[in-house]
């Protein structure tokens, strides 16, 4: 659903990356002052907003679902709407705070860079994914804390659990969500592919924070190993 949405809004939203100097060079804090100045002259705050909350209803379901269950299976039955709506709310707060330090730092990154800032920034959401710190937050995101039951307690332990779970996610996937934003051409697209990116390190198993290589990399590995296995049963 939040896919269709982005498609249909995205002739609507001008995205950061159009904004940007793409100059090559490093600005100082007044130029980043003007370039920011430009893109709210060309975007109202409400409509750069809404840009930000379709991307993230398109990307983000996926990667809640077991902590949604997980609420779920922790409340009342009469209480379980409130619950999520609860978690949720948490968890929508903190990518709502996201959205000003990732927009600047893509609009930084663009002037500095150009056109060669998308492929830095994939490189880096990469080499970040790849990382021990960022399997230690993965494995922390897999861990669900008890929920009480009912009353006031319960519900602000859901939206703790929200907030909670909003910043382990914000701190594990900032590299990856930095990339759309930087995507002036094929935006819906990198959204589709991020997020496969995303759901393929949220299904991965926790494991030992050490150098790895991510977890699309090792999924399109298996994929290209069955597909071979495949193949080779076929024509023994």
């Amino acid at each position: 659903m939040g896919y269709t949405i982005s498609l249909t809004a995205a002739a609507r939203i001008i995205s950061v990356a159009i904004c940007g100097a793409g100059t090559g060079y490093l600005p100082g804090s007044g130029d980043l002052w003007v370039a920011a100045s430009a893109m709210l002259a060309l975007n109202s705050p409400l409509s750069l907003l809404t840009g930000w909350c379709i991307m993230l209803a398109a990307m983000m379901p996926t990667l809640l679902a077991a902590p949604i269950v997980h609420v779920r299976h922790s409340s009342l039955v009469r209480r379980r709407t409130r619950a999520v709506l609860g978690f949720c709310t948490g968890y929508a707060l903190v990518w709502l705070a996201m959205a000003a330090p990732l927009g600047l730092l893509a609009l930084l990154l663009d002037m500095v860079w150009g056109w060669a800032a998308l492929p830095l920034a994939i490189a880096v959401a990469f080499v970040w994914t790849a990382s021990p710190v960022h399997q230690r937050l993965l494995n922390r995101a897999h861990r669900l804390p008890p929920l009480r039951l009912s009353g006031l307690r319960a519900d602000a332990d859901c939206l703790a659990f929200g907030v909670q779970h909003g910043l382990l996610c914000a701190a594990a996937c900032w590299a990856w969500m930095l990339v759309p934003l930087l995507a002036s051409e094929g935006h819906f697209a990198m959204m589709l592919l991020i997020g496969i990116a995303l759901l393929a390190e949220r299904l991965s198993l926790p494991r030992r924070p050490r150098w790895h290589a991510p977890a699309i990399v090792a999924l399109l590995r298996d994929l290209k190993l069955r597909e071979l296995a495949s193949v080779a049963v076929r024509n023994a």
